[in-house]
């Protein structure tokens, strides 16, 4: 089988799983920019003892950011910083800081601004995408993900950032680095761009 079929073949496998996986989750798809970043007064008010999320939630939350967690459900009361933060901590490290949390806010904010996908999903996907990358040995920090992504975002427009979670995975699956991954996730539009 050539080469190009084996990649069609496998190209379009990977969006029929993610078709599938992405069931039910119409609800999540909204107006862009309809929630809003944190207040800066709002990203000062940290417990002393405690890490605490830009919008002032706890990292240990009432539900559990905890260990066992790999999707942040709807109405859960973890701010999606914090889930993302806590969740992407390796094994053994200190808990997450409260710089990281913070950084994860304003890029999810910024990411709220690009796609579609709303807080809560566009942390869900950026960490079950890290979980994904570390199954083929590629580690990428969340903050990572989400800058080259919001990059990207802008370059090409209307995407969906699901879509583009997949479309990263397997490039980086079939042997693309960071940098080529994102050029060509960004290329559709440097092309339209041409006269």
């Amino acid at each position: 089988m050539a080469r190009a079929q084996r990649r069609a073949i496998c190209f379009c496998a990977a969006l029929g799983a993610l078709a599938l996986a992405s069931c039910g989750e119409e609800d999540e798809r909204r107006p862009v920019a309809s929630s809003q970043a944190p207040s800066s007064q709002e990203s000062t008010q940290q417990a002393p003892t405690q890490a605490m999320s830009p919008s002032g939630a706890s990292i240990a939350s009432p539900r559990g950011a905890g260990a066992g967690r790999e999707w942040l459900d709807v109405g859960d009361a973890t701010a999606p910083e914090v889930f993302l933060a806590t969740r992407s901590t390796p094994k053994g490290a200190p808990p997450a800081s409260p710089e990281a949390v913070a950084e994860i806010a304003a890029l999810l904010g910024e990411a709220d601004v690009v796609f579609d996908e709303n807080r809560r999903m566009l942390a869900n996907r950026t960490l079950q995408l890290e979980r994904m990358l570390g199954e083929i040995s590629v580690v990428e920090t969340p903050q990572a993900l989400l800058a080259g992504f919001i990059a990207v975002g802008r370059a090409v427009g209307r995407i969906g950032y699901s879509d583009l979670c997949q479309h990263y995975f397997n490039l980086r699956a079939a042997g693309a680095r960071r940098a080529e991954a994102l050029a060509v996730l960004a290329t559709p539009a440097a092309e339209r761009r041409k006269p």
